[in-house]
């Protein structure tokens, strides 16, 4: 498979869910609030990538987050 890879995450808008599984950098570092607020975008962390802070903070911004991991 000769697929292109993303340097940065695409707009959380464009997405109905989105499933964080693999605990890259780009993904412990990312700001969720920044990224993801306003946006009815689910967002599913399977495998506890985001602090609890981090967490914390995207729900404070109405972000709809679910750690399952």
């Amino acid at each position: 498979m000769n697929l292109p890879l993303l340097n940065e995450l695409p707009k959380a808008q464009d997405y109905d869910a989105v499933v964080f599984a693999v605990a890259h950098k780009l993904y412990c570092e990312l700001d969720l609030s920044g990224w993801g607020a306003g946006n009815k975008t689910l967002v599913l962390d399977a495998n506890y990538i985001f602090s609890e802070n981090q967490r914390k903070d995207a729900r404070e911004h109405g972000i709809n987050l679910e750690s399952i991991g």
